[in-house]
């Protein structure tokens, strides 16, 4: 039970101290609320520019001191004792001050702090005065001109308007004092705190921020005239001085020449080395040169120590070089000089095929060439070797003698193709000659005529029609009372093409055979090899008269080199394409031939493609026929054939040019 009142006691004093804190909470704001700040002064604060000007503390008089604090904008500008009206005038821009003034909302101080597009520079001379709101539990309560900042141009000037000075690339240590004066004796307690450098100044030059001695720290400034300016700290702020300060850099008094050369195309090593004079020559320590290109020139070297220039190998081939070399001393930089370098043309490389000059070489797709030559003078002491680019497969060089040979049957597509032949002399780096040969590909037809003939009839005729030929072969036979007969347009189809051949029998039965049509492809004269031939026709066998049953039929389409024109002989044929149906393909129909058109098939023309060797020299011709067996026929049917064409692809020698 102990321990039990414990408890109970602590937890009654816990709840007593919660409502005792509480009860002071309320009490709190409430007073706050009942107490608004009465009044929120600074004192007057007199400066000049500084990055960030910040003002003392305010005081409050009266209610509460529980705020936070803002500035009530505009800020108010009085110049020369005149208030600046924002909208009319151009002397200072309302948003610059927004800007650059802010307050520390927890102490109130106020802050006129450089902003990354406004600086606290750019505000002029004159009063500022600024009105302050103060946040408190009850509301906001305005405090109108509570603090006044008076930005003057401090009484404080540099003894010389202007500090002008010339100091040798070679000197280090002061060379000037920049001293700032006070011009207003009122200002009893103006203080000159430091002294900076302003307006960019260069790497190397140094002011003495207590004494205002100017040093010059390096002897690697570059020749020249340099201007900037001095910043004096005081105890009221900053003042600028900007370009008051001018230093001229004297060169170094040290000459560095280089002879120039010629050197011809295949001269490598040492190509020259750098003059040294003049009077501050003694002074500079020789192991502290170092010598260096000021950019990179490819196919060039420079000795860092002793500057001597070279050429390594072969790479730089242009006409004309001006190398630019810089020389850094213990004493300072020595000004740039040059190197003019001229380098005779590079050797020209041709090439022959057979003692013949070329440039260039026509070529089929699967035309082969050997014996084309490279020509060109040896780079080197020693002979050089060779390579070749190239995007055709089968292309080579061969890689003591030069000598570039194309493989056969490689298909190549056609176009132009540049070679690129790269000579390898030892000691040197590869020597490209690019696009240095060309060889195009070109893919020609044989020159043959193109059969495009209409409807041809199915007899021997003299002379060939476009170069068809149509043969009845002998045992084809055909009864005498069934002759063949032409038709040509009729009148129900004007537009139709003649040459149709009609059998017309009364109601006999014919025998059975062969019969076609075939194309002559002379040979004579053709050169190279047919890679490509296509052979595309149509042919029709119908019954147009309607006097019988049809006919039964077999159609081939066959080549012989071996076609004599007495009789078919299978052997002598090689067959492409054949159709053995054996069926019916014409039927009993219409009465007369008035009242039924011949009709040809209407899809596309079948296309067959074949190829075969030509040797050179070769006579004689090629034979394309289309056949028809007749295994049964009976009344009135028709045959023909039409677009029996052909094309061939040449594969030729290769021409030179």
């Amino acid at each position: 039970m102990k321990n039990i009142y414990i408890y109970s006691f602590l937890a009654f004093i816990l709840a007593f101290t919660s409502c005792t804190k509480e009860q002071e909470i309320i009490e709190g704001v409430e007073s706050d609320i009942a107490n608004p700040p009465q009044e929120v002064s600074y004192q007057e604060l007199i400066t000049s520019y500084s990055d960030t000007i910040i003002t003392e503390k305010p005081s409050i008089s009266g209610g509460t001191t529980n705020v936070a604090y803002g500035i009530e904008y505009p800020v108010r500008v009085f110049i020369g004792g005149e208030e600046v009206d924002y909208a009319t005038t151009s002397i200072v821009d309302s948003a610059m001050v927004q800007f650059l003034f802010t307050t520390d909302a927890k102490t109130g101080e106020v802050i006129i702090r450089d902003t990354p597009n406004f600086s606290v520079t750019d505000l002029p001379y004159g009063d500022y005065v600024v009105s302050v709101y103060t946040d408190y539990r009850g509301g906001t309560v305005v405090h109108d001109s509570a603090s006044t900042i008076h930005l003057v141009n401090l009484g404080l000037e540099l003894e010389q308007p202007s500090y002008t000075n010339a100091v040798n690339t070679s000197f280090t240590g002061v060379y000037e004092t920049v001293k700032a004066i006070v011009t207003d004796l009122e200002t009893s307690d103006l203080e000159i705190l430091s002294y900076a450098l302003i307006n960019d100044p260069v790497e190397g030059f140094s002011i003495d921020s207590l004494t205002g001695e100017l040093s010059k720290e390096s002897v690697l400034i570059a020749p020249g005239t340099y201007q900037f300016g001095v910043k004096v700290n005081t105890t009221y702020g900053d003042k600028y001085f900007d370009s008051t300060l001018i230093t001229t850099v004297n060169p170094l008094d040290i000459a560095m020449t280089y002879t120039s050369k010629n050197v011809g195309f295949l001269e490598t090593g040492s190509i020259g080395t750098p003059s040294l004079s003049g009077s501050e020559l003694d002074a500079a320590e020789a192991s502290s040169f170092r010598y260096s290109f000021t950019e990179e020139y490819v196919g060039f070297t420079i000795d860092s120590l002793t500057g001597e220039i070279f050429r390594p190998n072969l790479v730089a081939a242009e006409t004309s070089y001006s190398l630019e070399v810089a020389l850094v001393t213990n004493i300072g930089v020595v000004p740039n000089t040059t190197l003019e370098i001229t380098i005779a043309e590079k050797p020209a490389m041709t090439f022959a095929k057979d003692g013949v000059p070329t440039t260039s070489v026509e070529v089929s797709p699967w035309t082969a060439f050997t014996g084309l030559q490279v020509n060109l003078e040896q780079l080197g002491n020693e002979a050089q070797t060779y390579s070749i680019i190239s995007d055709l497969e089968g292309l080579t060089i061969n890689t003591t003698t030069g000598a570039i040979a194309l493989a056969a049957d490689q298909n190549y597509t056609d176009g132009e193709y540049a070679v690129t032949v790269v000579a390898n002399s030892p000691g040197n780096d590869p020597l490209p000659y690019a696009d240095a040969y060309t060889i195009k590909v070109v893919t020609k037809e044989f020159v043959t005529e193109t059969i495009t003939g209409g409807y041809q009839e199915i007899v021997d005729i003299d002379p060939p029609f476009n170069g068809m030929v149509g043969r009845v072969f002998d045992d084809m036979l055909i009864p005498t009372w069934a002759a063949p007969t032409v038709i040509g347009a009729h009148a129900d189809h004007p537009t139709s093409i003649p040459w149709i051949k009609s059998v017309q029998g009364a109601g006999a039965t014919f025998s059975t055979g062969i019969y076609g049509v075939v194309l002559e492809v002379p040979l004579a004269g053709a050169h190279g090899e047919i890679k490509s031939l296509e052979v595309k026709y149509k042919d029709g066998l119908n019954n147009s008269h309607g006097w019988g049953a049809g006919s039964k039929f077999n159609r081939s389409f066959r080549v012989s080199d071996a076609y004599t024109t007495s009789s078919f002989v299978a052997s002598e044929w090689t067959t492409l394409e054949e159709e053995n149906n054996g069926t019916w393909t014409t039927g009993y129909g219409a009465t007369n031939m008035s009242s039924n058109e011949y009709v040809l098939p209407t899809e596309e023309l079948d296309e067959i493609s074949y190829s075969r060797e030509i040797t050179e020299g070769e006579t004689g011709s090629l034979f394309f026929g289309i056949f028809v067996e007749v295994i049964e026929t009976t009344w009135g049917n028709t045959f023909a054939i039409v677009d029996l064409k052909y094309s061939t692809i040449e594969v030729y020698d290769a021409i030179f040019e």
